[in-house]
C-alpha cells in the first residue's frame, strides 16, 4: 500500500479504527501528522471518526487514543503469556500442533492422549533406536516397512497416500 501511496495511486486509506493503522503510537502518529500529509493521502478511521480532511476534535484526541491501543497490546500480551505459561505449569497442552504419538482429548482440548496409530509407529522407532539404529537407518527401515511419516501420517506434506490404516505395513501385524 505504501508504495502505491508513493506512485500516486491511493490518496485515501481508511482503516476500522486507529488500532487497525497502528498499535505503535509513535508509527501511528508518524503516519497520521507527517507521511499522510506530505503524501496528500487522507486517513479515516471509522469509528473512531476521525478524518484528517476534516478540523475536528476527534483528530486532536487520535494521538492520544494512538498511546491507549499502544498500551492496550503491550498489556494484552503480557495477560495472554501469563495465562499460557500457568496452564502450562499445571500441565495441561497448550500448542498447536500435538507431539506425535499424541492426540488432544476430545473432551478436553488442553489434554493430549495418546493416538494408538502414531503411537504404534513411536515406539517402533524407539525400539530402533534403542538397538543402535541412527534416524537415517531408521528412516529407511520404516520406508521398506511401508510406514508412513508422521507428516504423511496426519496428511501434511502427502506425496503418497494411504487409502486404510491397514495399508500401513507394520500395523498389521
Amino acid at each position: 500500500m505504501l508504495k502505491d501511496i508513493e506512485n500516486g495511486k491511493v490518496d485515501m486509506v481508511i482503516t476500522k479504527d486507529l488500532s487497525r493503522l497502528g498499535r505503535d503510537y509513535i508509527g501511528t502518529g508518524e503516519y497520521m501528522e507527517k507521511w499522510f500529509p506530505a503524501h496528500k493521502v487522507r486517513y479515516v478511521a471509522l469509528t473512531d471518526n476521525i478524518d484528517t480532511a476534516l478540523d475536528s476534535s476527534n483528530n486532536d484526541i487520535a494521538p492520544f487514543k494512538a498511546i491507549l491501543n499502544d498500551m492496550y497490546a503491550k498489556d494484552l500480551s503480557k495477560k495472554i503469556k501469563t495465562a499460557l505459561y500457568t496452564m502450562q505449569k499445571q500441565g495441561k497442552w497448550v500448542g498447536g500442533n500435538t507431539p506425535i504419538g499424541y492426540k488432544t482429548d476430545p473432551d478436553d482440548k488442553n489434554h493430549l492422549i495418546v493416538d494408538e496409530t502414531e503411537g504404534k509407529i513411536v515406539r517402533r522407532m524407539f525400539e530402533l533406536a534403542y538397538n543402535g539404529n541412527n534416524h537415517f537407518k531408521i528412516r529407511d527401515i520404516l520406508e521398506n516397512d511401508n510406514i508412513p511419516t508422521p507428516a504423511v501420517l496426519r496428511n501434511r506434506f502427502c506425496r503418497r497416500t494411504f487409502s486404510s490404516i491397514s495399508d500401513i505395513g507394520m500395523l498389521q501385524q
